[in-house]
């Protein structure tokens, strides 16, 4: 139905609308579907509960909340009057605002942000995903790789790091397979030679068993690091979450999903700091880390204040799609159904 704002107390919270039909219908704050308190006289378009009471209000002309109407005049005047026609710029900027508000795409828009969790969540999902550092680099304490430069990386960005750990973790495997290779053949040398035969290779032996050992940690690193490329799906997975909330269709599959996923970049941002930075430890026999240490300075793989955002709004989307956190506005539809 369509009506008029006829008042609206701020102090309780209530108001009273007069219908088309010449009828006064009252409400309360909570089914106001706008960012801003109603105004006497304003349009809106409503539903009527079966209480009687308005409920499901839109506005139909909002307002801005914005005083623009004389932003033209005023910035002549910061401009030192010069000859600038900005007389009606804060008229059209206004006009501008309240017809994007008014559209049907703008208030579906308003009420999907104000009703459904995972709308805000999956658009802050998006921003964190292009925007905040998920994993870094800090290399100014590792001189022996070149091929890594310190740096931030997005989970938009994560195919940089995978790719640069990726280098890493092939030149520590390559390397310590070709000290076992030389190792194995200096000790079968000892052993072939009738000058060296009882020669004592235990300590050489020990040294191989590191090296392999080293090289265990470099497969698991490394697969740590492929999996990495999987993080790709979390922003995929919001702007799909995105696209089925704007249709109306079900998305607790989805939502669940996205969640999951978002975890498991939690846990695997940590994973991949520990393997990589103690690969790293590990192959430069303690030294690296020692100077670290001494001098305070950080190395290796990092996370950063993207990694727990990432943890937070996915656990924000299973527990809404569990029942467990909700908007108010999402509440009072589960109810109403």
């Amino acid at each position: 139905m369509k009506g008029k704002i006829l008042g609206f107390d701020v102090s309780n919270a209530n108001g009273v609308i007069t219908g088309e039909d010449g009828k006064r219908y009252k409400f309360g704050s909570a089914e106001w579907k706008a960012p801003r308190a109603p105004k006497p006289g304003e349009d809106v378009d409503y539903e009527i509960s079966p209480d009687g009471l308005a409920a499901e209000i839109y506005p139909l002309r909002t307002s801005a909340g914005i005083d623009l109407g004389d932003m033209g005049a005023r910035m002549k005047d910061a401009l030192g009057g010069a000859n600038v026609d900005l007389g009606d710029v804060g008229t059209k900027a206004k006009q501008m605002l309240a017809s994007g508000s008014n559209s049907p795409a703008g208030e579906r828009a308003m009420g999907l942000l104000t009703t459904r969790l995972p709308v805000p969540v999956c658009i802050l999902l998006l921003v964190v995903s292009l925007f905040f550092t998920f994993l870094s680099w800090s290399s100014t304490q590792m001189p022996f790789l070149p091929s890594v430069s310190s740096g931030g990386h997005s989970i938009i960005g994560v195919g940089d790091f995978a790719d640069e750990a990726g280098t890493v973790v092939s030149t520590i495997d390559k390397q310590a397979k070709s000290e076992i290779e030389s190792s194995q053949q200096t000790i079968n040398d000892y052993k072939s030679s009738p000058f060296f035969a009882n020669a004592d290779t235990s300590r050489m032996q020990a040294q191989i068993e590191k090296k392999k050992d080293l090289r265990g940690e470099a497969t698991i690193a490394g697969l740590l690091v492929d999996l990495l490329y999987l993080l790709y799906l979390i922003p995929v997975g919001a702007a799909f979450v995105l696209l089925r909330e704007w249709q109306g269709r079900p998305t607790a599959l989805a939502n669940l999903g996205v969640g999951a996923l978002s975890v498991f970049g939690f846990v695997l941002a940590y994973l991949n700091k520990m393997a990589l930075t103690g690969l790293i430890v590990d192959s430069m026999g303690g030294f690296i880390g020692e100077m670290a240490e001494a001098t305070g300075t950080k190395f290796g793989a990092q996370t950063a204040f993207g990694t727990w955002m990432v943890l937070i709004l996915g656990v924000l989307l299973i527990l809404n799609t569990l029942g467990i956190v909700r908007l108010s506005g999402q509440q009072r539809q589960l109810q109403r159904a």
